[in-house]
């Protein structure tokens, strides 16, 4: 069978660019390799998905990962003067969850399992996880993942180019899966129902008055939430204060360094550039797919 679809293969491979006859022939050619590919799977049950996928049941899944994510615990500080508050707060989340997994991805089995089921992170949180995680961390927690990323090449390399590409496709990162983007997601939700009550208080409002504020992401998100008439217009006018202010401090950081007056800065001035960036983008750690 694997023969026959390759050779079908090879053929369509062939007619593909032919004159009009080619092309009416290619059309039954696709059919047959359609229902020739079909009785394989039949045949041979073969999964388009990874082989442990049919080791791991969903309530199994469903147990590791609420063991994972248990170690976050939501912790809340209304407001960052310097930063962004609900960025603070994935950040602080998402270091926690990656200080724990480490350790259980390199000592648990059945979570390296489901690290395979979920597609391993996303490339941003790859690349977050590697700056918290030691080599040796990543070598052994890593390990199943690539070893049944081989398998699955090894598997189809014989078939079809578009099943191969499709086959590819199953076990490359997505932000839907990545359990460090569903874990900022589900925090963001937490953070701005406590943000919105935190500043719907007169102490709340005034706090907000003396810090950088939200990022222009969270700032839209808590519009989304729909809040009152009176505290959109609140947070609008004084997100556009803070952003003049900033302004300011850029624009006087970059005439006294000109000016080779580097002594004169202050502490707002210094880091404005910075603090503009998350206000525009948010912070790093925050990010997600």
């Amino acid at each position: 069978m694997d023969r026959l679809i390759s050779t079908l293969s090879d053929v369509e491979a062939r007619f593909n660019g032919g004159n009009n006859a080619q092309k009416a022939n290619l059309t039954h050619l696709l059919e047959l390799l359609s229902r020739a590919d079909s009785l394989r799977k039949d045949i041979l049950g073969v999964a388009e998905v990874f082989p442990v996928l049919a080791e791991t049941s969903n309530e199994n899944l469903q147990e590791i990962e609420t063991t994972v994510f248990s170690v976050v615990q939501h912790q809340y500080t209304p407001l960052k003067t310097r930063t962004c508050p609900i960025c603070a707060a994935q950040s602080q989340t998402i270091f926690d969850f990656f200080a724990h997994y480490q350790g259980k991805l390199a000592e648990d089995n059945n979570v390296r399992q489901a690290f395979v089921v979920s597609k391993g992170f996303c490339q941003v949180h790859t690349w977050q996880f590697e700056r918290i995680a030691s080599p040796q961390g990543i070598s052994e927690g890593y390990v199943t993942f690539v070893e049944t990323v081989a398998s699955e090449l090894r598997r189809v390399a014989s078939l079809p180019r578009t099943q191969s590409i499709k086959a590819i496709g199953n076990f490359l990162p997505a932000g839907q899966t990545c359990l460090a983007c569903r874990l900022l997601r589900d925090e963001e939700v937490i953070q701005r129902e406590r943000f919105l009550g935190y500043i719907s208080t007169t102490d709340g409002q005034e706090f907000y008055r003396r810090t950088l504020g939200l990022c222009l992401s969270h700032l839209q998100a808590i519009l989304v939430d729909n809040p009152p008439k009176k505290i959109r217009e609140f947070l609008l006018l004084e997100q556009a204060r803070h952003f003049e202010d900033l302004s300011e401090d850029m624009r006087n950081y970059t005439l006294k360094r000109d000016a080779i007056r580097r002594g004169l800065l202050n502490s707002n001035e210094e880091n404005a550039w910075r603090r503009a960036l998350v206000q525009l983008v948010g912070e790093r750690m925050a990010h997600k797919e």
